[in-house]
């Protein structure tokens, strides 16, 4: 995959925390690691969700315990998701 671009959807909320996402986009950090990010602004974290569901998001910003609900099969529609988590005082 040398020299190709891999094309990113990311679902977000409007609120401070997105900031990560959205400055990757607009500063060029994804660009510079060959990756095409889209950002898709949503409405609700039920948006987010049901659009990770079914595919339409590669990766999205959302409330921590949703991709434990999704895994749990708590939430109406579910599929396969990768979340990182870090114990408050551990050491790496």
């Amino acid at each position: 995959m040398a020299g190709e671009s891999r094309n990113i959807v990311a679902g977000f909320l409007p609120l401070v925390d997105a900031a990560l996402l959205i400055a990757a986009k607009e500063k060029g950090f994804a660009e510079e690691e060959d990756f095409r990010l889209t950002l898709v602004r949503e409405t609700s974290w039920a948006n987010i969700r049901d659009r990770m569901a079914v595919g339409h998001f590669q990766c999205a910003h959302m409330l921590a315990p949703m991709p434990i609900a999704a895994r749990l099969r708590a939430a109406p529609r579910t599929s396969p998701r990768r979340t990182a988590f870090r114990q408050k005082g551990l050491s790496p």
